[in-house]
């Protein structure tokens, strides 16, 4: 292990240096792990600096954009003077002392390249023989004041998040030479940052290891302005007629690269003169870059698969288990203590791969693999064992996973080692995966999740959160500010320093450490009969510091993001029929009660959020690749995190607004539409707002019993009655009615309904790129995706194709911006508000008040004494406030206007008197 703490990967400038210091101060440690350790930590401290260089006048360049493109006519004019200033200041960044000691530290990577290809290739013994000249470099570097040493590393995606070795970049090279075999033409590598400030390196040592001169290196971010520095030099290498080798982890979908290789074309660079060498994690390039020249390695012929062939794993093995004793356990959970002495045989079994769309890309994850080893014990008996083995990374970005394990065994698999960027591991059964479904009493459960996580926030802490320094980089609390500026609407670029402000204050923890960041049930496993202590987890080292895919720039030091995830997790892949409130309660209950202090409603629902978001934001960008085609899986996961949003949201307004609301049993009545009325979309995701929050309340304490009348299905209708304390509701249009106390409901569609709504489902299947919402039972959900991702209602053509059927089956449409719904044309919202009524205590109960926005909600206006549609009412209900006597328009839109609505029966704006006062929040 390196002699300084892997187990926060995140560093600042002054920390890496302080680290490789570490490593240069003994010169007794000569390993090829110390090597290693000093290429990756120089080649951070020369990334950090480059984009320091680089990020010069970066507000001043960004705000010329904004002020260029959305600027009013005149004052655009602007972003040519506060372009300029953002040239001057990138530019004095670029030269003098900074630009001298980059150099001086660049020359220094290339050199500790040099050392690491003799030393992986066995050209030599593993040496930094360039100690001497680093260790003066990093008294040079001390000298650099405070606003670049506080500078934080990006860590490179191929030798964090994937499986590169060094000696993948010899194979490169291998097939680089079979394009360029002339060893004398100049060769300029040019590196993309944050990987390329490693892999540019690795491929330059390379080349000069094959023979090829002279070989010179620079690495550039992608979407930033040049430096002069590195303009330079690449005019240096067109003048010279060089080969430009342009390098970077495997790329996803090549756009960074043919992006860079079109500016060099523009610079007077010829296509012939580019070739892009990059490891792929499939069998081929791009198509966005497979126009340029290539020399690439497939996954396949990486060289962590030569570790992973039985024969290295046997050998591997032998090194770790020879001499331990180690529990061997059956799928029924009886253990088997086992001294071992050797390893027999080793037989490789495949692994299905992950279909799961959270877990983003199959291919672009660290390696995995799974062996049915026979060990065997001092009395020469065979035992089978099954052995998990999966890649952690390059060095000390890889000994990250066994610095967390360690400290948090009891709660983990048996974890025999690490060896070369490959952690081993006792294989839990399938059988015993939580998520199965095997009965375990919950509250044992959410035990044991929460002293995993106390356990992992104490063992794991770390000296402070460094996430305020990652801005740029998206960290949790970023997202979260992004989320509370979705509130501002128009002005949600001028809040952002407030929401910014908020956010780290609201989310800043008072003990930061490293996270989990997948606590999915099926990542926990128990033993059977071996009580809570028998529950363990998985995947436990890997998605803190993921910088791809879903997870990508997952920065947070919070263990309640952890609890947060679990819930989220939990809601998103448990069904309707199986999920419980308990989960939800117990998980937050155990943590506060083991911690001994309790966790803010804010913090708890903005974590929730963060996470949902992130999901979101995945679903959405993979829809939009597939060019608005999508499996049902994809389909169902996007709707599920909207819903999981919108649970977090209503607990968050019950704990705030309800709490101390019981459920009324008297009173008149008031319906209230969901969409548009009491909640908005303006987050992302259906949710009530405070102005709406406090109109129900107000409601409330005023004698009235707010009721919904809405088209959302069932499930939705029962969620929000929980939350705010609501008597009952009416939903799918009034398909089906719901009344609390005692629970029940009562379906109003004819007899033959479901059979009709059953044939327009069979016809919507045939329909290419139509998905339906499962969880509408009494009415048909039905949407598609458009080229963005973006959920959206049937296109008209489609629509006129099914009108016939839609006839005969005696349905209506109702066209919502997210949907199409199909609704029997016996059922209204009228009819479901009588129904309602009836069932909450009689039909001589009064409708003091309906509220709703769509023509939908028409049928409910005569039952009130008063009506009223929000400012955003759609035109047909606005023509029939002129028509109808009890029907009024309010001048604001939406929760204000449903407050108005409230203030017209309670007697004042909600909020307004001692009783229903704004709560404190």
């Amino acid at each position: 292990m390196p002699p300084f703490p892997t187990h926060d990967l995140l560093a600042d400038f002054g920390e890496l240096r302080h680290r490789l210091s570490l490593i240069l101060e003994d010169e007794s440690r000569a390993s090829r792990a110390d090597l290693v350790d000093a290429f990756l930590l120089a080649c951070g401290l020369n990334q950090i600096l480059e984009d320091y260089m680089g990020d010069g006048g970066a507000m001043l360049a960004a705000a010329a954009r904004v002020v260029r493109d959305g600027a009013p006519r005149g004052l655009n004019r602007l972003s040519r003077p506060l372009g300029g200033t953002a040239r001057w200041m990138q530019r004095r960044r670029d030269g003098g002392q900074l630009r001298s000691l980059q150099r001086q530290l660049a020359l220094v990577v290339d050199s500790l390249a040099d050392d690491m290809v003799r030393g992986v290739e066995a050209f030599g013994t593993p040496e930094i023989t360039c100690r001497e000249v680093l260790t003066h470099r990093l008294e040079g570097l001390s000298e650099l004041h405070a606003d670049v040493q506080s500078r934080v590393i990006r860590l490179p995606t191929c030798f964090r998040s994937l499986d590169q070795d060094p000696r993948d970049f010899g194979r490169l090279v291998d097939r680089f030479a079979e394009l360029q075999p002339d060893r004398v033409r100049p060769i300029l590598t040019v590196g993309l940052r944050s990987s390329g400030s490693y892999t540019a390196p690795l491929c330059a040592a390379y080349l000069r290891a094959a023979g090829y001169q002279p070989v010179d290196t620079i690495t550039i971010r992608p979407r930033q302005r040049w430096l002069p520095g590195e303009v330079e030099r690449l005019r240096t290498a067109v003048s010279t007629s060089a080969t430009i080798m342009l390098s970077d982890d495997p790329p996803s979908t090549g756009n960074s690269l043919r992006e860079v290789a079109r500016n060099l074309e523009a610079m007077g660079v010829d296509r012939d003169r580019i070739v892009i060498a990059v490891a792929s994690t499939s069998d081929q390039l791009p198509e966005s870059i497979a126009e340029y020249r290539h020399a690439v390695l497939p996954a396949s012929h990486w060289a962590i698969h030569d570790r992973l062939s039985d024969d290295a794993i046997r050998q591997t093995l032998s090194e770790l288990l020879a001499g331990v004793t180690i529990d061997v356990s059956s799928t029924d959970g009886r253990t088997t203590q086992v001294r071992v002495t050797g390893i027999r045989s080793v037989t490789r079994i495949n692994l299905p791969p992950t279909m799961d769309p959270s877990l983003g890309s199959v291919s672009r994850r660290h390696a995995r693999a799974l062996f049915s080893v026979e060990l065997v014990d001092e009395a020469e008996v065979a035992h089978r064992h099954l052995i998990y083995a999966k890649g952690t990374g390059l060095g000390y970005l890889g000994d990250h996973s066994l610095s967390v394990s360690t400290p948090l065994h009891e709660y983990l698999p048996a974890v025999y080692g690490l060896r070369e960027g490959l952690m081993f591991r006792e294989w839990l059964p399938d059988e015993w995966n939580v998520a199965r479904g095997q009965g375990l009493d919950l509250r044992i459960l959410t035990r044991r999740i929460a002293r995993y996580v106390l356990a992992r926030r104490d063992a794991l802490a770390t000296g402070s959160d460094i996430t305020d320094r990652l801005a740029g980089e998206g960290p949790s609390w970023k997202q979260a500010s992004l989320l509370l500026r979705r509130g501002f609407g128009m002005l949600r670029l001028l809040a952002l320093p407030i929401a910014d402000h908020v956010a780290l204050r609201l989310l800043r923890p008072s003990q930061p450490s490293v996270i989990d960041g997948s606590m999915a049930l099926k990542e926990w496993f128990a033993q059977p009969g071996a009580g809570e202590a028998g529950i363990r987890k998985v995947d436990f080292d890997e998605r803190a510091f993921c910088n791809q895919d879903l997870i990508k720039n997952l920065h947070c030091y919070d263990a309640i993001y952890d609890l947060a995830s679990a819930v989220v997790e939990y809601e998103q892949r448990t069904s309707e029929r199986d999920r419980s409130d308990e989960f939800v309660e117990s998980l937050r209950c155990e943590y506060e009660r083991a911690l001994g202090s309790s966790t803010t409603e804010e913090r708890w629902l903005l974590h929730q959020l963060v996470h949902n978001v992130t999901d979101q934001i995945f679903i959405t960008q993979e829809l939009a690749d597939r060019k608005g085609a999508s499996d049902p899986q994809i389909a169902q996961a996007l709707t599920a995190s909207q819903r999981s949003s919108s649970r977090a949201a209503q607990r968050y307004y019950r704990a705030r607004f309800f709490l101390d609301i019981q459920v009324p049993a008297h009173g008149p009545l008031c319906a209230i539409d969901i969409d548009g009325v009491l909640e908005s979309d303006q987050m992302g995701f259906p949710s009530v707002t405070p102005a709406g929050a406090l109109a129900l309340r107000a409601l409330h304490i005023h004698g009235f019993r707010p009721v919904l009348v809405t088209g959302r299905s069932l499930d939705e209708v029962r969620e929000r009655c929980r939350a705010y304390s609501l008597p009952g509701g009416v939903a799918e249009y009034g398909a089906t009615v719901y009344a609390r106390n005692p629970e029940r409901t009562v379906q109003l569609s004819g007899d033959d309904a479901a059979e009709r709504l059953g044939q327009l489902r069979a016809r919507l299947a045939l329909e290419a790129g139509v998905h339906l919402d499962e969880s509408y039972r009494g009415i048909v959900r039905a949407y598609r995706f458009d080229l963005k991702g973006r959920r959206r209602h049937l296109e008209p053509a489609t629509l006129k194709l099914l009108a016939p059927d839609v006839e005969r089956l005696r349905l209506r449409q109702v066209d919502g911006a997210y949907q199409t719904d199909f609704v029997p044309e016996e059922v209204d919202k009228g009819k479901g508000l009588n129904r309602l009524r009836d069932m909450l205590g009689g039909a001589d109960i009064p409708v003091a008040l309906a509220v709703g926005d769509s023509p939908e909600d028409l049928a409910t206006f005569p039952i009130a004494v008063k009506g009223f549609a929000p400012g955003n009412a759609q035109d047909d209900v606005r023509k029939a406030a002129r028509e109808l006597p009890n029907l009024h328009l309010t001048r604001r839109r939406a929760q204000v206007g449903l407050a108005e609505a409230a203030a017209s029966v309670i007697g004042h704006r909600p909020g307004e008197c001692a009783s229903c006062a704004r709560p404190d929040v």
